[in-house]
């Protein structure tokens, strides 16, 4: 088709309505015709047509464009064939093509679409695609950033989980020894008021660090869904009293008055008691730190029927609470500031933890100010029930319960924990025997055969539950009582434990009372008549 002039206004499409879209349009678009060779086959565009947006995209003159190649004015010889194809499909099918792909200039990324306008015309639409690309391509590396830093945070979150779960491991194989050393100058020095007070205070110092621990370890299981709560029907009244009596030489030292409020009648709750006991020393610790010398700290139980809930009041005297973080003050790590010289600084987990275990019981926990008074308030709101339903086991009457003399097989890495479990027991009048690996201890099974073995769930050659997956193999030994031992919160790996053939497992550092009567309980199950 003859040009009717050398102006972008001239060209095939004639009707005065397209031929000022075609010139309005932002994309670039070509008119062309398909070029064939001898052959017959598509080898070339030739333009007939061009409009503005295509001109000033690849900035060229209308009358170096019009009448020429496609082959004389792209930047990649050797494509006009591909494209020349590609037309004739579409003239042949009238379906229209689209590629997208890099442009004209090695900068420009682009849309290209191929259509049929007449029997022997093709329309070329070419939209400009590189600010969407590079948005695209922006996102893209934003998004791989935002994954690689996920993944950094993820692995930096396992890390720190790690590092809390070796943290306490060592630090209860450390308290152990110091435990069981303890009682065992408890029941061997004589004891001068000097020696009584020194270990008075090794033990409420290890107490404390016991507590640090706890705290520690059980924000992070409940992060992870891992606490799980083992309820039973308590008075709870029973469970203020045993938090009290555990802190009252604390509050004696800082000559700190401690009031309790109970009523006459059982309170009871359907609660885990050592998790309860926990939220309630929690309290009574947070009361203990902010309270000055000579203050007054006052618990008061109530069992509100209309409402169907139990309340426990913690009341102080100390510092207060700031009004902007009576909420705040909930989450872990977080303090009251100031006073620093006052008080010890402590983890600022304990109130953290009593909020998480007391919505894990289906209870409500806030703190306040009292009105025109010093000092802070925390009430803890928890379900009634009606009465109590579940037997309370009886337990031994003390660490010297008269028994006949069981061999027990102590299997732990750590010599001085190890050794020092051998004495104790040897004072509970237990005869003890100690390995100090895997081996060793299958080993000392063949020489005797043990009443119950204690052995601890990491040892240097096998685990511990390869241990008792080995040990049960032998049938002289597979209905010899097991309890496994660790400084590990093993909570999500408690199932593994028992299913390996442990009948209990132990948590360091282990109370004289609980370690004997563990023992006791799973060799009077193992051989009831014994």
């Amino acid at each position: 088709m003859p040009p009717d002039s050398e102006t972008p206004n001239s060209g095939p499409i004639r009707n005065s309505l397209y031929r000022n879209l075609f010139l309005s349009m932002a994309d670039g678009i070509l008119i062309g015709t398909i070029v064939h060779d001898a052959a017959g086959q598509p080898a070339d565009i030739r333009i007939l047509d061009a409009n503005p947006a295509y001109l000033q995209q690849y900035r060229r003159e209308y009358q170096d464009t019009r009448g020429r190649l496609l082959s004389e004015v792209t930047a990649y010889q050797g494509s006009e064939t591909l494209w020349a194809a590609r037309g004739d499909k579409v003239l042949d099918t009238g379906v229209p093509q689209y590629y997208e792909g890099v442009g004209g200039r090695p900068d420009q990324w682009v849309l290209v679409i191929l259509s049929k306008v007449s029997e022997k015309h093709l329309a070329i639409v070419i939209k400009d695609m590189t600010k969407r690309k590079k948005a695209e391509d922006a996102v893209r590396q934003s998004e791989q950033q935002h994954r690689q830093l996920a993944d950094q945070l993820q692995e930096a979150d396992r890390s720190k989980d790690v590092f809390i779960a070796t943290l306490g491991h060592e630090l209860r194989n450390t308290l152990t020894p110091l435990v069981n050393s303890v009682e065992i100058l408890n029941h061997t020095v004589p004891h001068s008021a000097q020696t009584g007070r020194a270990l008075t205070t090794i033990e409420r110092q290890i107490e404390q660090v016991n507590y640090l621990i706890h705290d520690l370890l059980d924000i992070n299981r409940i992060k992870q869904n891992q606490l799980q709560l083992e309820r039973e029907r308590q008075d709870l009244r029973q469970l203020v009293q045993n938090a009290v009596q555990g802190l009252r030489p604390s509050f004696y030292k800082k000559a700190l008055k401690v009031k309790t409020n109970l009523p006459k009648q059982p309170v009871w709750a359907d609660v885990d008691p050592a998790r309860m006991g926990q939220v309630i020393g929690n309290l009574l610790q947070n009361a203990h730190k902010f309270t000055p010398t000579g203050g007054t700290v006052t618990i008061t139980l109530a069992d509100d029927k209309a409402k169907g809930v139990a309340r426990l009041i913690v009341r102080d005297t100390g510092i207060g609470i700031p009004d902007s973080l009576k909420d705040a003050i909930f989450q872990p790590f977080i303090q009251i500031p100031g006073q620093q010289k006052e008080r010890p600084a402590g983890l600022g987990l304990g109130l953290a933890l009593a909020r998480d275990l007391v919505c894990q019981h289906s209870g409500k926990i806030w703190a306040e100010n009292p009105k025109n008074a010093k000092g802070a308030k925390f009430i803890i709101e928890l379900p009634l029930v009606n009465s109590q339903t579940t037997d309370s086991k009886e337990c031994p009457d003390s660490p010297s319960s008269k028994h006949r003399r069981y061999h027990v097989l102590i299997i732990d890495d750590n010599r001085e924990l190890a050794l020092s479990f051998s004495e104790l027991l040897g004072l509970l009048q237990f005869e003890a025997r100690v390995a100090y690996s895997g081996g060793d201890g299958l080993q000392a099974l063949l020489e005797s055969k043990p009443d119950v073995i204690l052995c601890d769930l990491t040892l240097p050659d096998m685990s511990g539950c390869h241990f008792a997956q080995k040990m049960r193999e032998y049938p002289e030994h597979k209905d010899i009582p097991l309890i496994a031992i660790t400084g590990y919160s093993l909570t999500a790996q408690i199932e593994e434990v028992y299913e390996a053939g442990f009948d209990r497992l132990l948590i360091k550092p282990i109370n004289i009372h609980h370690l004997q009567s563990a023992i006791l309980d799973v060799i009077s199950e193992r051989y009831p008549h014994d």
